[in-house]
């Protein structure tokens, strides 16, 4: 009781915070107007933002509040959405960061609280929309530019001051010859961002191998190539998490109708789900298992072991 009064007690604090997350939740298309000189401040108050809305999902699913739970989990998912078109990777990496707490939201409430099938249906709406403005291509895209303004004006990106990289931009044909690498590197990134997912990892890990052997005459796209292979299984580890949440949402819904959970996947479809989802990770159907009265959704994530869903 004394943690509930707490939690309560905050989020009236921060009652006028909340409100404006879901005005905002309603625009469209949106930009940070920020310097970059100054690096991202706003990626942290927008996390924390997120975090607000998840402690606002926990409260309300304990109160069983099904209307206040769908409303801060769709908040949650839309504020991270307006990251869509923020240039580089690391707000494409909040973007995936802010998705992920709001589907920990969402698990969390789905254990405790009855949603009808209009607000089910709404909650995978807009994670599909998620899943639509979650795009790594475009990431890598705006990366590639910020790269190459990096070495082409160190201190833009607050690279001016002494150092082995500065150092070296000095030296004859290396600035030239880290663009050229740098152009390499990213379009190669881009190509395989398209591919499928376990063909994408392969490709990326052969670009990584193929860096690690160039000589220092490549220092600068050494320094400054981003790690695109993990960024890639991150990106894959949150294609999962949103099929998996979708196909929690469709279980919910055919318990719903029928009384009971689905004997196996296949039973969703069409009627729940366009198909049964595959796991980026190995290429096999995600994993479900009946475990009476509920049920167990995992991906096998990055290191392809089916462990029976132990969490970490």
């Amino acid at each position: 009781e004394l943690m509930a009064k707490t939690v309560a007690d905050y989020l009236a604090a921060n009652e006028k915070c909340l409100a404006l997350l879901h005005d905002a939740a309603g625009i469209e298309n949106c930009r940070y107007d920020y310097d970059y000189h100054q690096g991202c401040p706003h990626l942290s108050k927008l996390r924390s933002c997120v975090l607000l809305l998840k402690l606002a999902i926990f409260y309300h699913a304990g109160k069983g509040d099904a209307d206040a739970v769908a409303t801060c989990v769709k908040d949650a998912l839309r504020a991270g959405d307006s990251m869509q078109k923020e240039p580089t990777l690391i707000p494409y990496l909040i973007h995936m960061a802010c998705t992920r707490v709001a589907i920990t939201g969402l698990e969390h409430a789905l254990n405790l609280t009855t949603f009808s099938d209009s607000q089910l249906r709404d909650l995978d709406d807009a994670l599909v929309i998620t899943g639509t403005r979650t795009d790594l291509a475009h990431a890598l895209i705006t990366e590639r530019c910020a790269a190459i303004d990096m070495i082409q004006n160190p201190s833009l990106m607050g690279m001016g001051g002494p150092g082995p990289g500065t150092t070296a931009l000095k030296l004859p044909g290396i600035r030239s010859r880290g663009i050229i690498d740098m152009l390499d590197y990213m379009g190669a990134s881009i190509e395989a961002a398209a591919l499928e997912p376990q063909a994408r990892e392969r490709r990326f890990r052969q670009i990584e191998a193929d860096v690690n052997r160039l000589s220092w005459l490549h220092l600068m796209v050494k320094q400054l190539a981003p790690a695109t292979l993990r960024i890639s299984q991150l990106d894959s580890r949150g294609r999962a998490h949103l099929d998996l949440a979708r196909t929690a949402l469709a279980i919910e819904r055919y318990r719903l109708a029928t009384g009971d959970i689905p004997g196996q996947l296949a039973d969703l479809v069409p009627g729940y789900l366009e198909r049964v989802p595959i796991d980026p990770f190995d290429g096999q159907s995600i994993r479900y298992r009946r475990t009476e009265p509920g049920y167990l959704l995992y991906s096998v994530t990055d290191d392809g072991k089916d462990n029976g869903g132990k969490e970490r």
